[in-house]
């Protein structure tokens, strides 16, 4: 029997969070100047954090449910949505930046 992606990513969602490196401030840097982001597997929020404080209003966009838990205790000025990628409804032309760190397991 398998179970939805979202639910995987779940069962481990503490652990991912705890064990997830963080990313270079050089890096998140050069992403660009602040503007509407749209992060596509945004998991616990670690990149999301780093997004806004330097002033980016983000989307973080994630399948697994405990995650956007995480993301949202992590980031209460950001806004979530569960769901695939894919399957979300999108305003089109909102996005200056789109970024997806860690999405692809």
């Amino acid at each position: 029997m398998t179970c939805p992606p979202g639910q995987r990513f779940d069962a481990v969602a503490e652990a991912y969070d705890q064990s997830r490196p963080g990313y270079p401030a050089s890096l998140v840097d050069r992403l660009g100047p602040p503007g509407d982001t749209l992060e596509i597997g945004c998991g616990s929020g670690q990149l999301t954090v780093d997004l806004l404080s330097r002033g980016h209003c983000v989307l973080g966009v994630d399948i697994g449910g405990e995650l956007l838990a995480r993301a949202r205790r992590r980031c209460p000025t950001g806004d979530f949505v569960l769901g695939a990628f894919e399957e979300v409804d999108l305003p089109e032309g909102r996005f200056s930046l789109v970024v997806s760190a860690t999405a692809f397991h």
